[in-house]
Formats: C-alpha cells, structure tokens, sequence
C-alpha cells in the first residue's frame, strides 16, 4: 500500500530469480534483449523493479524530467520491457493479488499496459476483495476508465459460496455423499457467511477441537451433529485466526507477532532484533509455525501463507505497542543498511520508523528522520508516485524544530520547495501558493527560489493563467539579472537576432560539438526559467517568444551546453521558418535555409 510500485516490483522479482538460476550465456541474453529495448533507459525499470539491476547491473542516471513527462517515460519504457518477456511465441502472464491494497503507482502502470501494443500478447489477472472496494476507491475508478477504453477487459464477480457450493466441498473435502454432509454443511455455511477462506479455516477448528475426527475402523470422517452445531462462531476470518495463533506456544506467538509487525515477508536477523529471544527458541517457534502452515520458506525470506494470517498475527500486538515496535524494526534495518540497500529499501525503512516517529525524542534522530523522508520523498518522485511523495515529504516538515530555516537551513529549504512541486503534481494548487509564499519569504539566495518560481509557473499555466505564469518568470529572471522586457520591440528582437548570428558566424561548424557543460548556477537558473516560460509566452504574448529563444541560445554560447539548450535553438528555427513569406526574395529565403541548416549542425553538436 505505501511501496510505490511494490506489487510489481513483487511480481517480477519472483520471475528474476528464475532468470538468475540459469547459466550466464541465458542471463546475457536476456540482458541483451532489454537493453536494445530501452537504451540508456535502464535504471526507469530499476526504479520500478530493484531486482531487476542483477540482470542489467548498473545503469546510468537518467535525466531529471517534468512529472507529466516522467510518468509517460516509465510507461514507455515498462511497456517495451513487456514486449520483451511478451511475445506470440511466449505469451506473459501476470497475476497481482489483493488489488483492494494496490499503491497508486503500481494502479497507474496496470492502465499503461492495457494501453499500450502488448495487451494481445498479455494476460493481465487482478483479485480483490469486492467488499472493501467501493465506487470512490481509486482500484474502482482505474477499473471503470480501462472497462470504457479497451474491449479487451472483463470483470468476473466471485460471489459467496452457496449452501448448496459449500455442501459440495465439503463433501469432496471428507470424500463422503453430498446427502451425508447436508447437516455439518449447512452448520459452516452459517458460520462463514461463504467465504471459501473461511470455510476451509473453520473445518480445520472443527477438527482441532475434536469435532471432527476420522475413524479408522469405519474409514471415514465422523461428527457429532449437535457439537458442530455448537460450535463458536468466530466474528471474523482474522477472528478465527487469531484463535489458532493463540493456539500455539507463547514463542510463537511472540514471534508471529513480531514478524506480522515487519511485513507480509521478513528476515531472521530484523526478527532476532525485536523479539530478543535466543536463537534457538526463535528457530523452534518457527518451526511450529512453518508445520502448521502458517508461514512459508522461500527465497532465503519467511512469508505468511495468507495476509489473513499476517493480519491475525499484528492484531495480537496491543495498538500502543505497535508504533515502538516498528520503530525497532526501522532502526535495526537502518543501522544494518549500506548505502546502496539505504536507497534500495528506503520506503521499508522510513515506512516503518514513521509509524513510531512521536516516539523519537533525540533532535538529532528527528532531524536524520526527516532527510530520510526527504530521500524517500524524492525517491517516490522519480517514479512518479506523487501522493507518496507528498506524504513523505510531509512528515519531513513535520520532524524539524521548532526554528528549521534557522537551525536546518538546507533540510528546510529542500523539504518546503519539494512539497511546493509535490502539490502542483497532485493538483493541490492553493498549497502551491502558500508554500511558495513561505519558501520566497525565508530563502537566502535568489538561487535558492528559483526551483519554487518553476512550480509556480508550472502550476499557472496547468490551469490555463498563463499571463501569471509569464510575470512569475520574467520576475525571477530579473532577479537573475536578465531583464527582459515585458512588450518587446521590434528593435530588441533584432538585435538579439544580430548577436545570436554574430556568436554563431564566431564559431566554427566543426567546433560546435566542443561546447562545454554549463556549469554556471545562474547561468544554469536562468536557462531553466527561460525554458519554463517559452510556451508560455507563445500562448500568452507571442512577441516574447523569439526574444526569449534568442536569450536562451546566446546563454549557450556564452556559458556552455545545458539540457534546455536543443529548446532554445528550435525555437529560433520556427521563429526564423516562420518568416518565410511569398514575397521573400529568393537570395534571403536560401540565405534562411543555409541559416536552418546551421542551427540543424548546432542541435547536432548539443
């Protein structure tokens, strides 16, 4: 639920290791095949799916894009992944569980693949529980969009076991008639309400408390019809379960507990941690467990058999000892954590030591709790899970002191201008507003406002106040020293055309390709406002349009290449296409045309 992408990270891990048992000839293979598929673009399918970086290895980073745009590029990309393990001749499928408990992230990839060219060769399979879905929940709405998008999807509604489905299996359960099971059936149909899950857990009661039994002499199962019809009915499945667990030792229960604290899979090292027990009456609880079938080895991890059991097991823990608990688990899956598991598990670890973050009362822990949010927040950005991002860099605020942009200056700064872009992604504009205003009020440096200037324009022209968005940019680029005039006149615009040309006559063609990196902070800032407010000033007051494409490429020349500078260059080029009129002489229209063809050789050397 709070993972981005877990439940295909989950899904595909298991497909991994099957890949990682093969010889290295088949694993090269596979590497091959992905990478002619996505280029450079390896590490948006790591972000996605972390295992995946055994069969890739390490990637290069990838450039940091607008929310919209990234989105649609993990898209892209885990669509032409698809395609790789998808073909006619090996069609994939994919089956997720417990869709009711879905992260968004992981939602939003579902409605890609239905989008995408692999559908046909994709069996997708979801399960989840109908009755915790309702109209509004987020699983309902993806549902309906993909129903009205693709005729490809079908919902089958998997009702209660009927009093005659139930007296069926048990009869095939018992291998007895249908006639002979009439009696007991109709006791379990009133006690499970028809829950297969259920049903089956209740039958397994039944003979745990000697109500049911098998007879050697007469081959069969026997009960006593007038004890199974006083058999205690459990509230609930977890209800049921928790009487089983109880069942046990009180190690294993302990250890149950404990580990139900963890997640639906968990280690022994983090559980020795917290249950403080040797490990010998560690091992010897599990044991029992793993006999009963409560639990299950796999993968160098332990796993529960069902989340009704995981469930059962963190409803034993007293709710005011569950939030020390989890701060236990986070701090020894911190201390154990090397850099690269630190960015690798960082939603396991923040996810557990934010539940029992009122517990920490050391500032110096508060304040390593909030950069970690703060990692986590940027984390979740960068593949897209907005809402999670925002949750986490929420929490990050609320961990600093009481006087932050004082005592933790850049931790402040980082978090306020993260949950001002955050709230603009997830269409919380007035927030936008009113961090904005406090980032602007306490920022040190220009430099260090220019990120929230962006949000803010960006935020603008999302809903369509474009002239806001052009005067929020035009502001800050003066602030930057670079005044651009708000009605430019024809003479501005030609003489910037005369610098841009004299700049580019200055430099040969075949050193273009020689330009340094940017490396200029302000230089950098500026390039960034410009391009934020080209389309913009497009919509909003053309005349600006050229003035700000000429600004941007002569801040190439004179700083170096960034990656708003190919933005720049083919806006001059329209401009200068643009011009082009009937009545053009033919000596200026070839003139024109060689020009384009320089600009083309300079796009080339970016």
């Amino acid at each position: 639920q709070t993972l981005p992408y877990s439940a295909w990270g989950q899904a595909f891990t298991q497909l991994l290791n099957t890949w990682l048992t093969q010889s290295e000839t088949t694993i090269a293979g596979w590497r091959d095949t992905i990478l002619d598929a996505v280029g450079d673009h390896g590490q948006v399918l790591i972000d996605v799916i972390p295992a995946l970086e055994h069969i890739l290895g390490p990637q290069p980073d990838v450039p940091q894009i607008g929310g919209v745009e990234n989105q649609n590029r993990i898209n892209h990309f885990f669509n032409r992944f698809i395609a790789c393990l998808a073909t006619p001749e090996h069609p994939l499928v994919v089956f997720l569980d417990d869709l009711q408990w879905i992260d968004p992230a992981s939602l939003n990839l579902i409605e890609a693949l239905f989008a995408g060219q692999n559908a046909s060769r994709l069996l997708f399979v979801g399960a989840y529980r109908s009755n915790e879905v309702e109209a509004t929940h987020p699983l309902a709405i993806s549902q309906d969009r993909m129903l009205a998008d693709s005729d490809r999807v079908t919902v089958l509604t998997l009702e209660d076991l009927s009093p005659d489905d139930t007296n069926h299996l048990l009869a095939d359960s018992l291998r007895l008639g249908v006639a002979d099971c009439r009696d007991l059936g109709r006791v379990l149909v009133e006690k499970s309400a028809g829950n297969p899950f259920f049903f089956r857990q209740l039958l397994f009661a039944l003979e745990a408390d000697g109500l049911l039994e098998f007879h050697h002499a007469q081959r069969r199962w026997m009960w006593d019809d007038a004890l199974a019809q006083n058999v205690q009915a459990r509230g609930s499945v977890v209800d049921l379960m928790i009487e089983k667990i109880r069942a046990l030792s009180a190690n294993t229960q302990r250890a149950l507990s404990m580990a139900a604290c963890i997640g639906s899979r968990f280690d022994l090292t983090t559980l020795h941690t917290i249950v403080e027990h040797p490990w010998s009456k560690i091992l010897t609880a599990l044991n029992l467990a793993l006999q009963d079938g409560l639990i299950l080895r796999s993968d160098g991890h332990l796993s529960f058999a069902h989340d009704r059991i995981q469930e059962a097991g963190y409803a034993l823990i007293p709710a005011s000892d569950r939030p020390r608990i989890h701060l236990e688990i986070g701090r020894s899956l911190l201390a154990r954590a090397k850099d690269e598991e630190l960015e690798r598990d960082v939603f396991t670890i923040v996810g557990h030591l934010n539940v029992g973050r009122a517990l920490v009362e050391d500032d110096s822990e508060r304040i390593r709790l909030a950069g970690l949010n703060l990692a986590a927040g940027q984390h979740a950005k960068r593949v897209s899970a907005y809402a999670d991002a925002k949750n986490y860099v929420e929490i990050g605020l609320e961990l600093l002191g009481t006087d932050p942009w004082q005592d933790q200056y850049d931790l402040t700064l980082s978090l306020h201008t993260e949950n001002a872009e955050l709230a603009y992604l997830t269409g919380q504009f007035d927030e936008v507003t009113t961090t904005a205003t406090v980032i602007h009020a306490n920022a040190q440096r220009i430099l260090d406002r220019v990120g929230t200037y962006m949000t803010q324009i960006e935020a603008a022209t999302a809903q369509s106040r474009f002239g806001e968005g052009l005067d929020l940019g035009l502001t800050a680029l003066r602030n930057l020293g670079v005044d651009i005039p708000a009605q430019p006149t024809p003479e501005e615009g030609l003489r910037l055309h005369e610098r841009f040309v004299g700049l580019l006559t200055s430099k040969p063609m075949d050193r273009l390709d020689r330009l340094p990196r940017m490396s200029d902070e302000r230089a950098m800032a500026a390039s960034a406002l410009l391009a934020s407010v080209m389309s913009t000033a497009y919509i909003a007051n053309p005349p600006l349009f050229p003035i700000i494409s000429y600004q941007g490429a002569i801040l190439t020349f004179e700083f170096g290449v960034d990656i708003w500078s190919p933005f720049f260059v083919g806006g001059i080029v329209l401009v200068n296409v643009a011009s082009i009129t009937p009545d053009t002489p033919a000596d200026d229209g070839r003139g024109l045309i060689h020009f384009g063809r320089q600009l083309v050789e300079v796009i080339r050397a970016l």
